[in-house]
This record gives structure tokens, sequence and C-alpha cells, in this order.
């Protein structure tokens, strides 16, 4: 399967993983306000819509690695560098060195995984996209190899008391800037669980 194909496969991931995310944040989490939260969502939906938007393209270039690394078929200094400055949470990470060594070292092992994982599929000479994961897998197989890519955020919740993520604002409350950390792993970890779902679900009509 091309490279290119797989890509926007993965792309389609990082959307639907997305769109949960924004449906489930939940700004009272992150503003001391008086307000009902879907008055306040309302408030806030531009704001947030930009700030989600920037995660995703985070995560969207951060996918680009994977598939790219994986087609040219192995993974070098500069691609395990590349991936890291790319994740916004480990960016805005302010821990120990010590602590943040360990977070680097989880995050490469998530990358190095996905990677040999979907290495096979993109070197399928199949068309479609689930032809080639039949392929190149067995059911339980592939639905272990697809949904370790949506498994990030049990590594993030492990640092979130050190990273610091914050969000300008201009909707006419008084407040200028809310930090968000905590919630944004949280939508994100709910995210990835429906992902996980909606594979073994697609895993299940592909192998019948």
């Amino acid at each position: 399967m091309t490279e290119k194909a797989v890509k926007k496969e993965f792309d389609g991931y990082v959307k639907s993983v997305s769109l949960k995310a924004l449906d489930e944040l939940d700004p009272t989490k992150v503003v001391e306000v008086n307000l009902p939260p879907e008055r306040l969502k309302s408030l806030l939906r531009d704001e947030i819509r930009q700030e989600m938007a920037r995660i995703k393209s985070g995560f969207q270039e951060q996918t680009d690695v994977i598939v790219e690394t994986a087609a040219k078929g192995e993974i070098t200094d500069e691609d395990r560098r590349k991936f890291l400055k790319l994740d916004l949470y480990y960016t805005n990470y302010f821990g120990d060195e010590e602590r943040k060594e360990q977070f680097a070292e989880e995050l490469t092992e998530y990358f190095e995984k996905v990677v040999e994982g979907i290495q096979p599929i993109i070197g399928s000479d199949e068309d479609d996209y689930w032809d080639c994961v039949k392929e190149a897998y067995d059911e339980d197989e592939a639905v272990e190899v697809l949904t370790t890519y949506f498994n990030r955020a049990e590594i993030l919740e492990k640092y979130t008391d050190e990273m610091v993520l914050t969000m300008a604002l201009d909707t006419g409350l008084p407040i200028e800037e809310i930090e968000y950390t905590e919630e944004s792993v949280r939508v994100f970890a709910e995210g990835e669980a429906e992902m996980r779902e909606r594979i073994k679900e697609q895993a299940e009509l592909a192998y019948e």
C-alpha cells in the first residue's frame, strides 16, 4: 500500500479523536465563572476551537512522521528527535530533568512501536487499507497493532502534574488566560478510548 494511502487513513483517525475530544471538553473544569456549562462553552467556542486545532495540527504532524518513518523502513535518531519536538505535551513539560528523560523515553518507545507496527501494512501490495491489514496480521494482531496508536494518553497521564498548557482568552470574561492541562489530557484520553472501540468494530467486519 502506498505511504499516501496509509497517511490518509491515519489522518482520519486523528480527526476522529480530535472531534471526540472537542465534544467532551468541559470548560467549567478550567474556568471558574458562575455560568451554565453550555453558555460558557458557547462564549469560549472560538478560542477552544483554535486551541484544539493547534493540538490536532501537532498530532497530525507527528502522525506524518510515524508514517514517513515506517515507509522508509528504519528509525533514526533524527526521527526520534523530530517526533518529540512536535509533541505539544512534551515541549510544555517542566518537571525535573530525570523525569523529563523518562517521559522522552516512554514517548520514544511509543513512537518506535507504532512505526514498527504499521511497516507491514505499508509494505503490502493490496490497495484497500483493511486488505493490507489482513495480509499483514490476523484479527487479534491487527487490533493490538492499531489500538497501540491510541494509547498515548496513558503515558501523558503520568506526567500531567508537571505540564503547563495555557490558552489566552478574548471573550469579555474577567479572565485573560486559563491553564487547561488536565482537561486536555482527559478529553484526549476519551477520544482515544472511542477510537480503540471503533478499531475493534472495524476489525470484526473486515475479518468476517
